[in-house]
């Protein structure tokens, strides 16, 4: 596990980007340094050691699907244990440059679990976590702005900082089952370069609901405050 580090002057609120791999934490990082130009905030990295990832790889009959459909066979227990060290390395060197370009405090953790379980315990309401996810479209889509937000600023600084639309989806009170699987179905479709919601707005507040939203978006989501906790 790497040990928490920091550098620099400590104001309240913290950006905290979080990932379970390098390539999802690279294009969050990304927007962090584009908050950090625009908001006061410590910058922290948290690196999650998934547990379904860990466990994969303990059947040495295992095997892997490459993008092209080639079966390979499934790193080692030890080899995976390197390439997590060396993801966590990299995205811990990303946090302190950004940090130290704005001149902002800076941290980071490695935590082993599930990602949003691990790190709800860490958030407070004022925070801003960054969930990293690799792109998937080399073309840039708009901003979603999800639902009312207590900071439309961020939705709109990013936009600009992009080069791209705002894209604002009504949240409907309350949220039906069917009015969320629509929702989601509009998120999918959009491709959007980012998605900024407040957690307050409802209804993607537990970690299962955000889960949920990562899958659909396939883009980083932005959260204005702290999620609730639904056990995992």
């Amino acid at each position: 596990m790497i040990p928490a580090r920091t550098s620099g002057t400590h104001p309240k609120t913290r950006i905290v980007v979080a990932a379970s791999c390098f390539a999802d934490a690279s294009s969050g990082v990304r927007l962090a340094a584009l908050l950090s130009s625009r908001i006061e905030a410590d910058v922290e990295g948290v690196f999650v050691e998934e547990e379904e990832q860990a466990g994969l790889f303990h059947n040495p009959a295992a095997r892997l699907v490459t993008p092209g459909g080639e079966q390979v066979a499934a790193p080692s227990p030890e080899e995976l244990r390197a390439a997590l060290k060396r993801d966590a390395l990299a995205f811990e060197r990303e946090i302190a440059r950004i940090a130290l370009e704005h001149a902002r405090h800076w941290s980071f953790r490695t935590l082993r679990g599930r990602l949003l379980a691990s790190i709800g315990e860490l958030l407070q309401a004022h925070d801003i976590l960054l969930l990293g996810h690799r792109p998937l479209l080399r073309m840039r889509g708009p901003v979603i702005r999800l639902g009312a937000t207590g900071r439309p600023d961020i939705a709109a600084g990013l936009a600009a900082d992009l080069g791209a639309p705002i894209v604002d989806i009504a949240i409907a009170a309350p949220m039906t089952a069917g009015s969320l699987a629509e929702t989601l179905a509009l998120v999918g479709r959009t491709s959007a370069s980012a998605i900024v919601i407040d957690t307050a707005s409802g209804p993607f507040r537990t970690p299962g609901e955000i889960n949920d939203l990562l899958d659909a978006a396939r883009c980083p989501v932005i959260l204005v405050g702290a999620p609730a906790s639904d056990g995992g």
